[in-house]
């Protein structure tokens, strides 16, 4: 069948290169959702009786970006039948799309029963490694030839940047950055307001696609090598929460486990569009993981905090000031006590893109600073909850 579609040249290049494994790292609105549906199209209809698998991090990014363009560059001739209850698309040839988030480490673990042709994850930097590691070892459908391509925006250097960048494998491995202006399509209006409000290195990363370390770091001394890590303690001291609300803008829980002195974080929840129920179902799905704690909750929503102690969470207000909360974390990463397991991506990435103002040092940019906040709310809840030792004296000893 002839496709009508319209494809600026970095979109025509990516989609005709024949690597097995591609990146399409761009600016925001360069059109990396379409490109990516364009290829899985392609992929359903050349390969009959495929099953091929599109994952982003969240379902409402499923839900509000990826079936939106769906709607967009699907031919209506060629679909069969669409679930949006078990999330998958049937076409006539018999390929299948199946759709999948990963924003828990159950989602993930859920993977890896699957037997594909192909896949591609849609807004890659905020998933782990762990997820493409996953997804490798499904391409395993008898018979097929198999591909897989990832689109995303830069967030710090990451896996993306080590797998396509750092170290690929030639003739395997192929990586477009793409900047904005690329699209042709968007109003030269749009991108002139971009240029006037993105300055530095946040242009390069958001308009260009690059990846770029960033200057006025608020947290200098993080370090992938030394602060992240595969391994946490089977059991802990204690375990506590940080909360960030959010609704347009990501909300964030992290799950802290306390080791003696260490503090490690072990699960990350980071997403738009999430409610309060949904917020509080997911606090309870962490509990029941990690253990009962104190969730350490931005202070400026009140509510939100007393719908989560209505549903039995022991929430508090947490301690929102800045510049010692960042002592805190700063203390903890220079005395290497702080650890960061491996899937929790955007926190790592956050570490690696909060910065402060450039005309104001005290005070960091209101961006990339969700889990940044949330890990600040969790660590000034540990300091403030910990009291010196009184010994107790009972007959005239101490105990």
């Amino acid at each position: 069948m002839i496709l009508d579609w319209k494809l600026t040249d970095p979109q025509w290049k990516f989609f005709t290169n024949e690597s097995k494994f591609k990146a399409f790292i761009s600016g925001i609105g360069a059109g990396k959702t379409t490109v990516g549906w364009m290829h899985a199209i392609k992929e359903a209809i050349e390969q009959p009786r495929s099953i091929g698998l599109i994952v982003a991090p969240t379902y409402p990014l499923i839900r509000d970006v990826i079936w939106r363009e769906m709607d967009r560059w699907v031919p209506q001739e060629i679909i069969s039948n669409f679930n949006e209850t078990k999330k998958i698309l049937k076409l006539k040839n018999g390929s299948e799309i199946l759709f999948r988030s990963a924003d828990n480490p159950r989602h993930i673990e859920r993977l890896r029963g699957l037997s594909i042709a192909w896949f591609w994850i849609d807004e890659c930097t905020l998933l782990p490694k762990l997820v493409w590691d996953i997804l490798i070892g499904r391409l395993r459908q008898p018979s097929y030839n198999y591909r897989a391509w990832i689109t995303g925006t830069p967030k710090g250097f990451n896996w993306v940047y080590d797998l396509f960048i750092a170290d690929p494998i030639p003739e395997s491995f192929i990586l477009y950055n793409i900047p904005t202006e690329s699209n042709i399509f968007l109003p030269a209006e749009y991108i002139r307001s971009l240029r006037e409000q993105y300055q530095g290195q946040f242009a390069l990363q958001e308009l260009e696609g690059k990846f770029v370390k960033f200057e006025g770091l608020v947290y200098p001394s993080f370090n992938v090598s030394k602060h992240v890590t595969a391994e946490v303690p089977k059991e802990f001291d204690r375990i506590l929460y940080g909360v960030d609300w959010g609704f347009r803008n990501p909300a964030c829980i992290l799950a802290l486990g306390i080791k003696g002195e260490e503090v490690f974080v072990l699960q990350e929840y980071y997403a738009p569009k999430t409610t309060d129920d949904e917020l509080i179902e997911i606090a309870d799905q962490m509990q029941k993981k990690w253990g009962v704690g104190t969730f350490f909750c931005d202070p400026s929503e009140p509510a939100s905090i007393e719908k989560f102690r209505r549903a039995g969470l022991d929430a508090v207000k947490a301690n929102n000031e800045i510049t010692p909360g960042i002592k805190e974390v700063t203390s903890l990463l220079e005395s290497e006590k702080l650890k960061v397991h491996f899937s929790c991506q955007n926190l790592i990435n956050e570490f690696q893109m909060y910065r402060y103002d450039e005309n104001d040092k005290e005070v960091p940019l209101k961006i990339n600073d969700h889990a940044m906040d949330a890990l600040r709310y969790a660590v000034m809840g540990l300091r403030s909850s910990i009291t010196p030792f009184k010994p107790i004296v009972l007959g005239g000893k101490i105990h």
